[in-house]
């Protein structure tokens, strides 16, 4: 068991895991790491980010830290004095590949955030009340989030989590899904 635990996965957990160099567990209830560093890939449009939507700062340091990103470049504007005004002295730091990548370049050990992801899906289940469930959906979540660090596709991880189903229920173990067998509550 580890000594210390980090509930989020955003820049400041990041940030701590990258400084304090420990094996740290790290809990996030959303399907990945960045915190308020959202993007989402639409078809036919792209990315965009939601939350965080650039850094602005000045320090070298900090910006080597960050690692891989890019200066907005942009006619930005502000509203001072009730009135609108250049803010063109500013860089404003993004990914181009999404913000999110921002706070994943952070976590350098893809096999934290492996263990993770596979954690939350099997604490997802943890409604069924059932040890083995929880045992079954972990190893389901290694093979699943090691597959989509892969191929980085929501869709074949999706399709793979509906074919490990089908295996489960035809094997019968699908049981333990809608019964919680094996446990005694009471």
């Amino acid at each position: 068991m580890k000594d210390i635990a980090i509930i989020g996965t955003g820049f400041s957990a990041a940030t701590i895991g990258y400084f304090l160099k420990n094996d740290l567990d790290f809990y996030e209830k959303s399907r990945g790491v960045g915190g308020r560093c959202s993007t989402r890939r639409v078809d036919n449009v792209g990315l965009f980010d939601h939350g965080l939507q650039y850094i602005k700062s000045e320090n070298n340091e900090f910006k080597k830290f960050l690692g891989d990103h890019t200066v907005w470049q942009g006619n930005f504007k502000v509203f001072q004095n009730d009135q609108l005004k250049d803010d063109l002295n500013k860089e404003r730091i993004i990914n181009e590949n999404g913000n999110n990548l921002l706070v994943k370049n952070l976590f350098k050990n893809k096999k934290v955030l492996i263990f993770v992801n596979a954690f939350l899906f099997s604490f997802a289940h943890i409604i069924y009340l059932n040890p083995i469930v929880i045992f079954f959906t972990f190893i389901g979540g290694l093979i699943m989030a090691e597959s989509y660090s892969k191929h980085n596709s929501l869709i074949k991880v999706s399709i793979e989590h509906g074919l490990y189903g089908d295996i489960v229920f035809t094997s019968g173990l699908g049981a333990y899904f809608y019964h919680a067998q094996g446990l005694t509550i009471g």
